[in-house]
Order: structure tokens, then C-alpha cells, then sequence
């Protein structure tokens, strides 16, 4: 995810004791991989933590990843964690269209 200038990105936070936690969970009924941690702007100074989902959606063979990202300062962000699990964990997948030239 790109910040405002050229030189400003979002990369997971790697620090002892911060680094985030990956696990296989079951979504839908099928095998998906969950990432929590924290996040941070390169080159920037916000922060905060995150959630990652990646798994094979069938019905269009390919692999997706859902993430979400809670930027919220100074306030207590369970909250706000909540509900971005719950658009994350929402997610359901619609047979794509293809196009014709």
C-alpha cells in the first residue's frame, strides 16, 4: 500500500516480540492462512495493527489475500479490530465474468 510520497509504503513491523503470529484456520469450510501483527509506514510514522486472510477460491481457481488494517491514534482500537475482522472473515466469492474481445 503506497503512502503519499514515492518513498512511503506499508511493511509489517519486525521487531523481537512483534512479529506476527501465521496459522492455518479453516474459512468456509476450506484450508486458509491467517496473519496478525502490526503494521508500519516505511518512511513515515503510522502504525497499527492488522489481519490476513489468503485462501483458494474455487469457484475462479486463483488465490486471493483479504487484509485489513486499523489505524486509529490514540484511541483504543479493539473496536475498530473487530469489525475489520468481520468484513475480512465476510468475504464470499461470485463466479467472474470473462470478457470478450
Amino acid at each position: 500500500v503506497p503512502g503519499r510520497t514515492d518513498d512511503q509504503y506499508l511493511t509489517t513491523l519486525m521487531m523481537e516480540g512483534k512479529e506476527p503470529s501465521l496459522k492455518p484456520i479453516s474459512f468456509n469450510g476450506e484450508f486458509a492462512m491467517e496473519m496478525r501483527g502490526e503494521y508500519t509506514l516505511k518512511n513515515g510514522w503510522m502504525g497499527g495493527p492488522f489481519v490476513s486472510l489468503t485462501t483458494f477460491d474455487k469457484i475462479n481457481e486463483r488465490i486471493v489475500t483479504v487484509e485489513g488494517y486499523c489505524y486509529a491514534p490514540q484511541l483504543i482500537k479493539r473496536d475498530y479490530l473487530k469489525n475489520m475482522e468481520a468484513v475480512v472473515y465476510s468475504t464470499t466469492f461470485e463466479k467472474i465474468q470473462k470478457r470478450s474481445n
